[in-house]
């Protein structure tokens, strides 16, 4: 569902300035013009300074938590977080923009992470258990290197001082969870239970509750004033800026007649009312003076006050999987992939010239082979399409739904060369502009996982490897070749087995 923001007050600080001009030489115009120019860019600085400022009240920046917070920054250091399972998942960090990197923490699939005095609270979903094993709120102190389990069945976290909102589940009723947000004093320890109680889940925005309302959607409370639609509306990300309250709505699936924009809204919760800021935004979060933003086509710039947008990167940015961090004074791209882009400097964790290592190949093998799988099943069995030999099922919306989503979603993992051949396949068909899939049980082949990668060598551009897989069902070893291409500024596969059509 959608994910919402922490309060942060952003002070702009602006100096008025009156500059008389003498005369109307040539050098006199050149210098004055200088001067504004350096007046403005010293002007937003100070703006991204003082955001910088106000964040280290937090465990994390608003608008970083908003984005399930996979990176997050303190004492110069950036934490940040690997997906994966026991083997290759953990929580990293770097001092030298990504040049080299320590392992924190290794096998937790991390999100929401805060850090506050000397310690990681962060949540974490063991994927190793089964599927319904709720996520767990960890702590880490970061000098003894002792990791806690503070609370089990909770997905949420943030921190503002010294006090931490967490998610509580209370009860269940007609198949929904009865859930709240406590406030859990971290001198004291003591606790202070949620003051509303609703059915779906619940965050904080400071003295804001964020809560699902199974009628309305996202609903965002304060007091007595709540933001609701009577059709039904999704928050995901926002944050907010000089007091006022940013995030992206999503009216799709609404349940009255009225059309709407999907994008940025600024949200009035006083009045209940909502004004779009730009359409078509997916993903948000804010830098200074200025949006940044996921498109279906990239990544894109503008000022809050307005002006023309500027799309500063135009690789593939499946929302689902890609989120944007305001840390340490620069915006980042983190995509579920491992790519970590700079959208400042255009500098990337992964370089053309640089062979990642063999766990990080091995985490992109293995979530390309879990991207495989998952269209695979995602394919819905009812109202199928007979065409020649196979029977097709509509992929379910809206990763996989359209041409268009499937091959952005496919773009996050496998070289442009990969998915010209994977679209060929006459296992993947559009029929009537919705893509389809073969309706049947998976082969064997579908159980084989990717267990090491024995060898990797980097030669003209590419990057060959030799990696070691399992097959769960024939209990064997096999070794298969992996080879990896550098495109949008990451590695990315460019050839692999496809164990889902054994």
């Amino acid at each position: 569902m959608g994910r919402v923001y922490k309060k942060m007050a952003v002070t702009i600080m602006t100096a008025a300035m009156s500059i008389s001009v003498l005369g109307c030489g040539t050098e006199k115009k050149t210098s004055t013009t200088s001067m504004v120019q350096e007046t403005k860019e010293e002007q937003v600085d100070s703006v991204v300074k003082e955001q910088m400022k106000e964040d280290e009240k937090r465990g994390n920046a608003v608008g970083n938590i908003s984005n399930k917070g996979k990176m997050a920054e303190s004492d110069d250091w950036i934490y940040y977080a690997v997906n994966g399972d026991k083997d290759t998942g953990g929580i990293y960090r770097t001092k030298d923009k990504f040049q080299t990197s320590d392992l924190v923490i290794k096998g937790v699939n991390a999100s929401y992470i805060n850090i506050k005095n000397k310690a990681l609270y962060f949540i974490h979903w063991d994927q190793d258990k089964n599927t319904n094993v709720m996520p767990s709120l960890m702590k880490y102190d970061i000098s003894t290197k002792k990791l806690d389990t503070l609370k089990t069945n909770t997905n949420y976290v943030y921190i503002k001082d010294q006090s931490l909102f967490y998610q509580k589940k209370y009860s269940e009723h007609g198949g929904f969870d009865i859930v709240g947000i406590v406030k859990l004093d971290l001198k004291t320890g003591q606790e202070e239970e949620s003051p509303i109680q609703t059915s779906g889940w619940a965050e904080t925005i400071d003295d804001n509750i964020v809560h699902w309302n199974k009628f309305r959607g996202t609903q965002v409370s304060k007091g007595d004033q709540t933001w609701s639609k009577e059709g039904f509306a999704e928050i995901s990300s926002g944050t907010y800026n000089k007091d006022k309250l940013y995030a992206i709505v999503d009216f799709s699936v609404s349940l009255d007649d009225q059309k709407r924009d999907n994008g940025i809204y600024e949200l009035d919760l006083k009045q209940n009312k909502e004004t779009l800021e730009i359409k078509d935004a997916l993903k948000m979060n804010i830098k200074g003076d200025s949006f940044y933003y996921l498109k279906k086509d990239g990544v894109y710039k503008r000022k809050i006050n307005g002006g023309n947008e500027k799309q500063i990167y135009d690789g593939a940015v499946e929302p689902s999987k890609s989120y944007l961090y305001f840390i340490a004074g620069d915006m980042y791209l983190y995509t579920d992939n491992g790519l970590i882009l700079n959208l400042d400097t255009k500098k990337s964790n992964e370089k053309q010239e640089k062979k990642p290592s063999d766990d990080v190949l091995l985490q992109k093998v293995v979530n390309a082979q879990q991207e495989i799988i998952k269209i695979s099943v995602s394919a819905l069995p009812e109202n199928t399409k007979p065409v020649d030999r196979f029977s097709y099922g509509e992929l379910k919306p809206p990763a996989y739904n359209t041409k268009t989503a499937l091959e952005t979603s496919l773009a996050i993992y496998f070289s442009k060369d990969f998915i010209t051949e994977y679209m060929k396949s006459e296992y993947v068909k559009e029929i009537g502009g919705k893509m389809h899939y073969v309706v049947g049980d998976l082969g064997s082949g579908a159980g084989t996982k990717y267990t090491k990668i024995i060898s990797a060598k980097l030669k003209d551009g590419k990057i060959l490897a030799t990696a070691e897989t399992y097959n769960d069902y024939e209990g064997a070893k096999k070794e298969v070749e992996i080879e990896f291409i550098y495109e949008n500024k990451q590695w990315i596969v460019n050839k692999m087995p496809r164990f889902d059509l054994e």
